[in-house]
């Protein structure tokens, strides 16, 4: 599983995590702005993540000479678990970042309030 972890997700999701924790603590007038910010965020996350899936499996699962225009089954079988793997990597790492960064959010709490 360690194929599939990259310190580039690592810091997509700490920044995500931090943008939504800075955009909530604006003024309310400009929440409709910020909302926009981050989803436009989070599609362009996503959208990374869908590009770094399909190229880190198509690597491991196909090969580059192509016999046949369809996927094999064992080709098929492949991506099925490797898509599988990133996308639980993804999670749990998403989880634990979170669990990183919510001292911080107490922090941040805590200064906001004083």
């Amino acid at each position: 599983l360690e194929f599939f972890v990259t310190s580039d997700a690592n810091w997509e999701h700490s920044f995500a995590f931090r943008f939504l924790n800075l955009s909530t603590t604006m003024s309310s007038s400009a929440d409709a702005v910020n909302m926009q910010i981050v989803a436009d965020l989070e599609i362009e996350m996503m959208a990374d993540l869908y590009r770094r899936m399909s190229s880190a499996c198509q690597k491991k699962c196909i090969p580059t000479t192509y016999r046949d225009p369809d996927l094999s089954k064992g080709e098929a079988i492949c991506v099925d678990r490797c898509v599988a793997k990133y996308l639980e990597v993804h999670d749990k790492l998403g989880k634990k970042l979170t669990q990183l960064t919510a001292p911080d959010e107490k922090v941040l709490q805590k200064l906001q309030q004083h």
